[in-house]
């Protein structure tokens, strides 16, 4: 049966895609863990890199194959071709087994080595068959070697299973922090400790979510991530958890406390500060209530401790939030009308916080508002007392966003 030329590419674009997604089996897990760990060369990409350009190299690949293959299957040349294409896509896959997998660098870089001989012999037999489809593959290769220099670099870079930095050893699973006033100290991110007076046991495990960057602008890369913690019922604490990279290794600092079975979204680090975004429920919602109100964390060091902050103001004049809630505060004060701003700290669907200024250059103070149905109403402006207690029953806002209000 004759296979058309329309399918042919498919086939083969498909089957090189494939070896991307088998290889990220091995990929996926370990970079936000044992990867972000690793010291790495100066030129190492950012990791959300990697995934775009492999993509468009498989997409390649598989274009050069289609080229070879319509020359007609039955050409000893071009069989000998694909099975050599199919032998290096094979080798591809192996690599990433060997180095994000068995998380072994030296052994991935000879079979780096390896699979770039297998490419350069893809090349070689592809162009007597298509010129083109040899010129397709140029970029592959070229990837390959950069790729062998960072292989290269991370291996002597990293002669241990933890990082090391400053002759100290430098490993965020491996390290002391301190929860709730107790000392807990992670070993290959786990710690399960007994509990006084109880037949029960208090297990700390590392969730993830890990964010690497110099904290304390000292030229050290540190790690922020999220713990679990349970101890025999129905709570799953979740904990920011940062260490710091010290000339002496690990410095684990004391956990803050984000919430009982949250939904954790993303860790980042921007403008000096990381931030924790993360899903919970309202305060009247009970637990088999799935978490649906955005939220977010935002701490920094100070003085060597984690501290949790008041995120800073975003301008968001267009927002049709802001648009409403300006409208609102036009009418309460209409002499303002043409000076009057608002701004934005916080917002999920239901809540908002935020600052006013009725001149410019001048603060006005702080708004809290909630959207009832389709439209938002305000709590709370000024500069006065904020009765805490009675927001939180009535209008359940998430004592994170009341930062700055109920210290």
């Amino acid at each position: 049966m004759k296979i058309n030329n329309y399918l042919k590419l498919v086939i083969t674009v498909l089957v090189s895609l494939s070896a991307g997604y088998l290889g990220s089996f091995f990929t996926t897990p370990a970079i936000p863990t044992w990867y972000a760990n690793l010291v790495k060369p100066a030129l190492n990409p950012p990791s959300w890199v990697f995934a775009p350009v492999w993509t468009i190299l498989f997409i390649l690949m598989g274009i050069a194959a289609y080229l070879v293959w319509q020359k007609g299957f039955k050409r000893q040349e071009v069989k000998y071709a694909l099975v050599i294409f199919a032998g290096q896509l094979i080798l591809n896959i192996v690599w990433s087994g060997i180095f994000f997998g068995w998380q072994n660098p030296g052994v991935a870089f000879l079979e780096l080595i390896v699979l770039w001989l297998a490419i350069l012999s893809t090349i070689k037999v592809f162009a007597k068959v298509s010129k083109t489809a040899a010129w397709l593959l140029v970029p592959y290769i070229l990837w390959v070697s950069f790729a062998g220099y960072l292989n290269f670099s991370i291996w002597q870079l990293n002669n241990s299973p933890a990082v090391v930095k400053n002759n100290s050893i430098f490993d965020p699973q491996n390290c002391a922090y301190v929860i709730e006033d107790q000392p807990v100290v992670l070993t290959n991110g786990l710690s399960v400790q007994d509990v006084v007076d109880a037949n029960a046991k208090i297990t700390t495990k590392y969730f993830g979510n890990q964010v690497n960057a110099d904290f304390n602008a000292d030229g050290l890369v540190d790690v922020a991530f999220l713990a679990t913690q349970t101890s025999g019922g129905s709570g799953t604490f979740y904990y920011t958890l940062v260490a710091l990279n010290t000339s002496t290794g690990c410095q684990g600092l004391a956990a803050d406390f984000i919430g009982d079975r949250i939904a954790p979204q993303t860790t980042e680090f921007k403008d000096e500060m990381i931030i924790v975004n993360y899903a919970d429920r309202k305060a009247t919602e009970s637990f088999d209530v799935a978490p649906s109100i955005g939220l977010s964390k935002y701490y920094k060091i100070i003085d060597g401790q984690l501290r949790a902050v008041v995120p800073p103001m975003l301008d968001y004049r267009n927002d049709p939030t802001v648009l409403a809630i300006q409208k609102m505060l036009i009418a309460k004060y209409p002499k303002y009308a043409k000076t009057l701003a608002v701004n934005l700290r916080q917002q999920t669907d239901i809540y908002a916080v935020g600052a006013i200024s009725f001149e410019p250059g001048e603060a006005g103070g702080q708004y809290l508002a909630v959207k009832e149905g389709d439209s938002w109403q305000l709590v709370y402006e000024g500069n006065g007392s904020v009765d805490c207690v009675a927001i939180k029953q009535n209008y359940q806002f998430p004592t994170e966003m009341l930062a700055g209000f109920c210290d």
